[in-house]
C-alpha cells in the first residue's frame, strides 16, 4: 500500500465578503490551495518506486535504510507506483531479495524503477538521479574487481611496504572513477571516498593474521601502520548506509580484542560489545554496531547463553523496532537451548550403518563435536580432541563426533575416520545441513561443540573447543567432580 501522505496546512486569514457567490469562489480557492500544498509537500518528502519484475521467483523486495530506520516491502508488481516517505536530504536505500542486493541513491522527489529479469543476477535500476546511480553502480563493480584481484590471500604475504604498495594499486581505479565524476553529488562522492578508507582500514586490520597464516611468522609492523584509522569518522552516520562500512567499523573496533586473551567466545564478544560503548559516541551508530555483535554472537558462537545481559541492555535502549524484533525472534529461537534444558534427541549412523541415538547415552556426560571432512578449522581441532579423549579415558564421559558431510561423501568420511584413527563414537547424519540435529541445535557454522550432562540436560549448546584446554578442562572437571 502507498505510504500515508503527510499534510502540512498553512492557516491563512481570509476576509469573506458578504456575498454568497464570492464566498463560494474563495472556499474553492482555499481547497485548491490546500491541495497544492498537500501535493507539493508530499512530493518533496517521498520517492516513487516503480517495479518491472519479470522474475516469478521474486515474490517481494525489501527496501531499507538502517540509519533513518526505513524498512518496507514491495510485493505488488502490477505497475502501481510505490510511494515511500524519506528524509529531506539525499541518502541511500538498499533493495534486497535474498542474497541479491543493490544500493539506490535517493533524493526527495526521486523517480526510481527497479528492473529484474528471470535468470538475471543483478537488479537494473533506473533513477532520475542518473549520474549518481551510475556512479554508485560502477563504484561497487570496480570495488568488487579490485577486491578479487588484490585479495588478502594474494597481497598479505609480503612486507609492510609491499602490502601498502599493493593497497595503493588496489584503489587506483576507484579513485580515478571518483575524480572523473565530479559532476555527481558531492555528498555521494564523500561517502564513497569514506568507503575506500574503510576498506583500506579493514585490510590493514587483517593483514597481520593473514601474513602469519601464510608465512608462519609474525610480520614486522611500524608504529605508523594504523594511522589511517584516524581518517575514518565513526560519527558520520550517513556512512552506515553501506554494509561494508559496518563491517569495517566492527573490524576496526575489534582490533586489539584478541580471542586468545579470553576463555571463550562469550567473553570475547562481550569485550567487543564493550568497546562500542567506549569508542562510539553516536547512539544511532552504536545501536547498528551492537546489533551486528549480538547477531554474530547468537548465530556463530552458540546462541544467547552468557550474553543475556548485553541482549537485555540492547533491547532497552534500541530505537529501531525492526532490530528489536529481530533480536527478540533470535532469543525465542534459542530458548530451548538454554543451560539446563533437555538436549534435543537425534539419531545418526555409524560406519557400519548402525543407529546411535543421543538418548541411548543417558547416564554419561556427552561431549559432541559437529564437524565435516571438508572443514579446515574442524580438522585443526582433531589433535586436541584426541588429547582430551586420552586424558579422560575410562571416566564417565563419552566423546561423540557427528559428521555433517553430504550423503554422497559417506565413503570419504568412512575412509577419513579410519586413516586418522579417530576415537570415540563416530557417526554421520544423512541430511548434512538439513539434518534434524543441525536445525534443532541451530547450527549455522562448524566446528560446533556441545556439552550434555549425564541426565540429558544441556550444559552448553556452544561448549569450549578442545584446543581451549583451560576452559574445556574447567567444564569437564566440574561435571565429573
Amino acid at each position: 500500500m502507498p505510504a500515508k501522505k503527510k499534510l502540512q496546512i498553512h492557516f491563512v486569514q481570509i476576509k469573506i465578503l458578504n456575498n454568497s457567490h464570492l464566498e463560494l469562489i474563495m472556499n474553492k480557492l482555499l481547497i485548491l490551495l490546500i491541495a497544492i500544498v498537500f501535493v507539493a509537500c508530499d512530493k518533496e518528502n517521498t520517492v516513487t518506486i516503480n517495479t518491472n519484475i519479470s522474475d516469478p521467483e521474486v515474490p517481494q523486495l525489501l527496501i531499507m535504510n538502517e540509519v533513518e530506520m526505513i524498512f518496507d516491502t514491495i510485493s505488488d508488481f502490477n505497475g502501481t507506483p510505490f510511494v515511500l516517505p524519506v528524509g529531506e536530504k539525499p541518502s541511500i536505500l538498499k533493495v534486497q531479495f535474498g542474497r541479491l542486493a543493490d544500493y539506490i541513491y535517493i533524493s526527495p522527489g526521486a523517480e526510481i524503477t527497479i528492473n529484474k529479469e528471470r535468470g538475471s543476477r543483478v537488479f537494473n535500476i533506473e533513477n532520475s538521479n542518473d549520474a549518481e546511480q551510475k556512479l554508485l553502480a560502477e563504484f561497487d563493480k570496480q570495488m568488487d574487481i579490485a577486491s578479487a584481484k588484490y585479495s588478502l590471500n594474494e597481497i598479505a604475504n609480503g612486507s609492510e611496504e609491499d602490502f601498502e604498495h599493493a593497497l595503493s594499486l588496489k584503489y587506483e581505479e576507484v579513485n580515478k572513477l571518483l575524480a572523473e565524476h565530479q559532476d555527481a553529488s558531492q555528498d555521494l562522492i564523500s561517502w564513497l571516498e569514506a568507503r575506500i578508507i574503510a576498506n583500506k582500514i579493514e585490510s590493514k586490520v587483517y593483514y597481520p593474521d593473514y601474513y602469519e597464516y601464510i608465512k608462519k611468522e609474525e610480520p614486522v609492523i611500524s608504529a605508523d601502520f594504523y594511522k589511517t584509522e584516524n581518517d575514518l569518522d565513526l560519527s558520520r552516520k550517513e556512512l552506515f548506509y553501506f554494509d561494508d562500512m559496518k563491517s569495517a567499523a566492527l573490524s576496526l573496533l575489534g582490533r586489539g580484542v584478541n580471542f586468545e586473551d579470553y576463555e571463550d567466545f562469550t567473553e570475547y564478544y562481550a569485550a567487543r560489545y564493550k568497546v562500542i560503548d567506549e569508542r562510539v559516541e553516536n547512539p544511532e551508530i552504536a545501536e547498528i554496531l551492537k546489533f551486528g555483535i549480538i547477531n554474530d554472537k547468537i548465530n556463530y558462537a552458540g546462541g544467547i547463553q552468557g550474553f543475556e545481559d548485553q541482549i537485555n541492555e540492547y533491547l532497552k535502549i534500541a530505537k529501531d523496532p525492526n532490530k528489536k524484533i529481530a533480536i527478540e525472534n533470535q532469543v525465542a529461537k534459542w530458548a530451548h537451548l538454554k543451560k539446563g534444558a533437555v538436549a534435543p534427541d537425534f539419531t545418526a549412523l555409524t560406519r557400519d550403518g548402525e543407529e546411535v541415538k543421543l538418548s541411548d547415552l543417558k547416564g554419561k556426560h556427552v561431549y559432541i563435536d559437529v564437524w565435516a571432512t571438508w572443514c579446515g578449522p574442524c580438522l585443526a581441532e582433531i589433535p586436541s580432541l584426541k588429547s582430551m579423549e586420552e586424558k579422560y579415558h575410562g571416566q564417565n564421559l563419552e566423546f561423540v563426533s557427528v559428521s555433517i558431510d553430504k550423503e554422497s561423501d559417506r565413503e570419504k568420511w568412512k575412509n577419513f575416520v579410519m586413516e586418522k584413527d579417530l576415537k570415540g563414537i563416530q557417526i554421520m547424519t544423512n541430511e548434512a545441513w538439513q539434518a534434524k540435529m543441525t536445525t534443532d541445535y541451530n547450527i549455522s557454522g562448524i566446528p560446533r561443540f556441545i556439552m550434555i550432562d549425564e541426565n540429558g540436560a544441556l550444559v552448553s549448546a556452544d561448549a569450549p573447543r578442545p584446543s581451549n584446554t583451560v576452559s574445556f578442562t574447567k567444564m569437564v572437571d566440574g561435571l565429573l567432580n
